[in-house]
């Protein structure tokens, strides 16, 4: 190859992601809990990227997956999956069928805010956030609520450019750490995600 494209590809902006989820009360504004860690980019991102460059807008991100397991005893701790950056919206899809799990598929709540990480940059930072707030139940029909200790354990960054949870495309997973954030009465999950472009020095 060419090593003056070879050189460029290795510049291309390179995206990594955070992840913050929090039960907030929407009076007061108060984080009962949080939790937050470093995402995984996923292949699919690489998708989105190409389609939204070339102006196919149909690949922005869109919605936020809140995945949740309702617990017999609040205490408990939810079966994290494992995975890889290659896996798509089908091991969404497949939890129909699982007994506990379920997931929200949470618009974005407002326009994405944009920052700067350093003075090389002028906004290379964006930032999305999504809510809970009046979702009773899972996208597929498992009870979302305190009375059922639904806890929002991770989840992923999404568009959708078919409209249909099956075509989505995950841009981003996480499931942080020992994370189990409980839907508390009176308190939604607000989900907060940070991805950071940045250009590789060589």
């Amino acid at each position: 190859m060419n090593t003056k494209i070879l050189s460029a590809l290795e510049s291309m902006p390179c995206p990594k992601g955070h992840t913050r989820i929090m039960s907030v009360n929407p009076v007061t504004g108060i984080i009962s809990s949080m939790v937050e860690e470093h995402n995984t980019i996923m292949t699919d991102a690489s998708d989105c990227l190409a389609r939204v460059a070339s102006g196919d807008m149909r690949y922005k991100l869109a919605y936020m997956y809140m995945q949740f397991e309702n617990l017999a005893a609040p205490g408990d701790a939810p079966a994290v999956p494992s995975y890889n950056a290659a896996d798509g919206s089908g091991y969404y899809t497949n939890l129909e069928v699982h007994a506990t799990q379920d997931f929200l598929r949470v618009p974005l709540l407002v326009s994405p805010s944009f920052t700067l990480t350093d003075s090389d940059y002028e906004g290379n930072l964006v930032t999305y956030v999504a809510l809970s707030g009046g979702f009773t139940q899972g996208y597929w029909g498992k009870p979302f609520s305190e009375a059922n200790n639904s806890s929002v354990f991770g989840g992923a960054l999404v568009a959708a450019p078919t409209g249909l949870q099956v075509g989505d495309k995950i841009f981003a997973r996480n499931y942080p750490t020992a994370a189990s954030v409980l839907k508390p009465a009176g308190e939604q999950i607000v989900m907060q995600w940070s991805i950071e472009y940045t250009v590789p020095y060589i």
